[in-house]
């Protein structure tokens, strides 16, 4: 029963974070994957999909991973993996995710739950592509306990980014 109403507060948690990054126009996506019973291990990967956008654009990738305020680890190594159709284009980014400081503080926000951002380049967006993104971890051990969700937020990078790359 106690499993239940976590559930049900997590999942009303996430509706809540969903409406709240949908008001931002630079946002482009802020997504999370949820972790089975809170342990990610080595063979999870998390598929996001991307929604077809009707313009060329720049986007920072951050890397968000949710977790408990007390984790047994002080990082985390995670693969981006980036597939995109039309034009084809395909990227893997390795992250090191920083989860608390020297003194085990964890580095986010949040109370029970820690969000934590952590930067994973730019993607080069070109309208009409379709694609997704792939995460997983590349940790020595096999499970990673205490980690919530992981996801991504897209954010649109100003328009002196986006002329810096010739994008219009």
């Amino acid at each position: 029963m106690k499993c239940k109403k976590t559930w049900i507060i997590s999942c009303a948690l996430l509706l809540l974070l969903t409406g709240a990054s949908s008001c931002d126009s630079k946002t482009l996506l802020y997504q999370f994957c949820p972790i089975p019973q809170q342990i990610w291990n080595k063979t999870d990967t998390m598929d996001i999909p991307f929604p077809e956008l009707s313009h060329d654009t720049v986007a920072q990738v951050l890397l968000c991973i949710r977790n408990k305020n007390r984790l047994e680890r002080k990082d985390l190594w995670v693969v981006v993996e980036y597939a995109f159709r039309n034009p084809d284009f395909q990227r893997r980014d390795t992250v090191h995710c920083q989860l608390s400081d020297s003194l085990g503080q964890p580095n986010g926000q949040g109370m029970n739950h820690i969000v934590s951002e952590h930067e994973a380049g730019l993607l080069h967006y070109r309208k009409g592509q379709k694609g997704k993104f792939r995460l997983y971890h590349i940790m020595r051990s096999e499970d990673i306990a205490g980690i919530t969700d992981v996801g991504l937020h897209l954010i649109a990078a100003p328009d002196s980014a986006r002329h810096q790359y010739g994008e219009k």
